[in-house]
């Protein structure tokens, strides 16, 4: 693979010209290496800073998120230092939720930086492939996406820096994992350097998720500070509860607008379901930055709290109503030697059987061929016994003992109606067959129950 030297386009090794704007490829192997160590293999993003390409680390034998700054702010000297900014704010950060940055350096006059690669899809698709089958992003995958990301940003407002531009396309979950990991800090800056901006009207950031002083229209002492990324996680959680953004509008300005003067709706007047999340987002949503959280993880478990109610039992969208619980008993047994794993899976069985009567047993590997003979046992002192089949039978065994409260049968007898004793439970002499030896391997019964004969 080659990039385009005229506008990245990655194109085909063997190609003459680039397939995208027909531009000459340059096929000088320089080209194909960065500072003689990453290979450029694919490009898999493109910003107005730079473009991100996946390459191969060839030193240490791994796959990195290569970004180079792009040559139209080359000749910007505050695009050079924004580009700087945002290699050495991610370096100040250590979270898992966060991209992980490798090196920094300079290759043919213009700025590199090599990260972590998060493989997977932003989180702009995971909510378009919902949408595509007409549901919406599962409720406790909501709320764990949300608090996740806010373990991030909380990270970075840790070390002083304001995200400014906090949105679904900017956070990849991750495929193997699930872990959403914030990847795009190039708006990100310190509180300080963010108020001289102010003062110079520079306006930055995505109008569908800026907050009203980010857009430089709320009075002159209100500034971005870290509640300005409450505002934005605010709406980006938003979108995953209910579906849509809190304000929707086709111009930029119209939007940026709305976001200023109008009232901020509510959850609950697109579904009535998410009425716990109203008083929670009145507040996110304010317009001053005092009115609103103090703080993301602050924004996150409040809104996990809410919640809290609604993910007790969350059906999968388009499922069946629940049928009617069954009035029978489900014994279930759990086999494994983890206790830890022994209590989740007593949990889940009980939640996923909730409403009917279930008995769970755990035990460990070890423990199973003796928990199985004590489960035989149990089943057989619960068999029903059966109708007695004739008059003689009857008055052999009498009234069924278990019916009257009478104690239990004479081991000794036979018939039907005598009770089983299993083997391991037997005592010499007892529960063994009393028929004619022909049938018992020359045994009859014990001594103590042979009948006397006389002479």
């Amino acid at each position: 693979m080659r990039p385009c030297e005229a506008c990245s386009f990655v194109c085909l090794e063997r190609a003459q010209n680039c397939a995208n704007c027909g531009a000459p490829l340059d096929h000088r192997p320089a080209q194909l290496m960065v500072e003689g160590r990453y290979r450029i293999e694919k490009q898999i993003g493109r910003g107005g800073m730079g473009v991100v390409y996946r390459a191969h680390d060839v030193a240490l034998e791994r796959h990195v998120a290569l970004k180079l700054l792009a040559k139209e702010q080359l000749g910007s000297l505050g695009g050079m230092q924004r580009f700087l900014s945002e290699a050495r704010a991610l370096a100040k950060v250590r979270n898992a939720h966060v991209a992980e940055i490798y090196a920094l350096g300079e290759h043919d006059d213009t700025l590199y930086f090599s990260m972590e690669l998060v493989r997977g899809d932003n989180l702009q698709r995971l909510v378009e492939a919902h949408a595509a089958q007409g549901v919406r992003v599962p409720l406790h995958r909501a709320l764990t996406l949300v608090r996740q990301i806010a373990e991030g940003l909380s990270a970075v407002h840790a070390v002083g820096l304001v995200h400014r531009d906090v949105k679904p396309e900017n956070v990849v979950i991750e495929a193997s994992t699930g872990r959403p990991v914030l990847v795009d800090f190039g708006l990100a800056s310190t509180q300080r350097a963010l108020q001289i901006r102010s003062r110079e009207k520079v306006v930055a950031g995505t109008p569908a998720y800026m907050a009203p002083e980010q857009a430089l229209l709320r009075p002159s002492g209100e500034f971005v500070t870290a509640r300005t990324d409450v505002y934005a996680l605010a709406c980006m959680a938003f979108e995953l509860l209910t579906g849509r953004l809190p304000f929707e509008e086709r111009s930029v300005e119209a939007m940026i607008a709305k976001h200023a003067s109008a009232p901020s709706p509510a959850p609950s007047s697109f579904d009535a379901a998410l009425a716990p999340f109203d008083a929670v987002f009145a507040r996110a949503l304010a317009k001053s930055p005092d009115g609103r959280h103090e703080s993301v993880r602050a924004f996150a478990a409040e809104l996990e709290a809410a919640g809290a109610k609604l993910i007790a039992f969350e059906p999968p969208p388009g499922s069946e109503p629940r049928p009617e619980a069954d009035t029978g008993v489900a014994s279930v047994l759990i086999v494994d030697d983890d206790p830890v794993f022994q209590k989740i899976a007593e949990t889940c069985v009980r939640r996923g059987l909730e409403g009917t009567s279930v008995d769970v047993h755990a035990a460990g590997s070890g423990e199973l061929a003796g928990h199985r003979r004590q489960r035989v046992a149990r089943r057989e002192r619960r068999l029903p016994l059966p109708p007695a089949r004739g008059r003689g039978d009857a008055q052999q065994a009498g009234a069924d003992p278990r019916a009257h409260g009478a104690g239990a049968p004479d081991r000794g007898a036979t018939g039907p109606l005598a009770r089983r004793v299993p083997p391991h439970r037997r005592r010499r002499g007892q529960g063994r067959s009393q028929g004619p030896p022909h049938l018992t391997g020359g045994r009859g019964p014990p001594e103590s129950s042979r009948p006397c004969r006389t002479a």
